[in-house]
């Protein structure tokens, strides 16, 4: 009897991503980074940003969780098992859905583009860590599933004899 093997969500790796992705969110977004290059070409203050509330931090957790979430169930429908198809794909899907939709947004709204290359760059670096980790984990979250050979109809005994 030969086996299947097929990939499971590795709920570590995603966890660990998604605490990833608010951590690089905070480090991309602060004074030593692209904080204020970023608050110019919106037009804002810090202190606009310090009086928004809480509401913007359960916003980026749970757009992080459903983006890594769906990455890693894309990942384990494609079957990427290696880091570097998991890097392929998730730049692949970082320029079709990610960056062209944030350079359609900022052109609407008539945007900077420096705007758009600190926010898709953001999410880019995201993207690729999450691909790499998401590929290279998941030849270590295996499953065997036996293959069952298809269940046949009872032959009718020979009336004849």
């Amino acid at each position: 009897m030969k086996t299947t093997k097929t990939v499971q969500i590795n709920h570590i790796a995603v966890w660990i991503l998604i605490v990833f992705n608010m951590m690089l969110n905070f480090v991309w977004y602060s004074p030593s980074f692209f904080q204020n290059d970023w608050m110019r070409l919106l037009g804002k203050t810090s202190q606009e940003f310090e009086n928004s509330g809480l509401m913007r931090y359960v916003v980026l957790f749970v757009s992080s969780a459903i983006t890594i979430y769906t990455l890693a169930w894309l990942f384990k429908q494609l079957q990427i098992k290696t880091f570097y198809k998991g890097v392929f794909y998730a730049l692949i899907i970082w320029f079709g859905f990610s960056f062209c939709e944030i350079l359609y947004i900022d052109k609407n709204e008539l945007r900077h583009y420096g705007l758009t290359w600190i926010n898709a760059g953001r999410s880019l670096v995201a993207f690729v860590i999450s691909g790499f980790l998401l590929g290279f984990w998941n030849r270590f979250s295996e499953t065997k599933i036996p293959d069952v050979p298809p269940l046949t109809p009872e032959q009718p005994a020979d009336q004849n004899r």
